[in-house]
């Protein structure tokens, strides 16, 4: 069961913060492609990220912060990037030499998915052809 939750645990903090590109690989056994039976089954996404981060990291996230990519992660994630650029651009090109101005941010509750709304705006992203109206209301 250890070495299960190591597994669960390190495709947790590999795979995307984005819903489109996260799986279920933690939750459905490779080689019968059956869900794991209630005793292996990991906890939510939720849970696991808090026992890693804390309660603390959300009230850090806050109207007129920066986040910024690390020089490390940067050089690492463009390396991976030109080995496979169709499979790992979309995927990593945003969190990849990134400044981003959290310019809205609902106040944190545990209760919402994702403890709620919040618009980071990279500053460094030049966008070819953007768009000349939103296409929904931003919060």
């Amino acid at each position: 069961l250890g070495c299960l939750r190591q597994w669960q645990k390190s495709v947790l903090l590999t795979q995307s913060t984005h819903p489109r590109y996260q799986t279920r690989i933690d939750e459905i056994c490779n080689v019968c492609e059956q869900p794991f039976k209630d005793a292996y089954k990991p906890r939510s996404r939720r849970e696991a990220l808090l026992e890693y981060t804390g309660e603390e990291l959300p009230a850090l996230i806050q109207k007129g912060n920066l986040l910024v990519s690390s020089r490390p992660k940067s050089e690492k994630n463009g390396e991976l990037i030109r080995q496979q650029p169709a499979a790992l651009a979309a995927r990593l090109g945003h969190f990849t030499e990134a400044v981003y101005l959290i310019a809205l941010c609902e106040t944190y509750n545990p209760n919402k998915r994702g403890g709620g709304a919040v618009l980071g705006v990279n500053l460094v992203n030049k966008v070819d052809n953007p768009p000349e109206v939103a296409s929904r209301p931003v919060l």
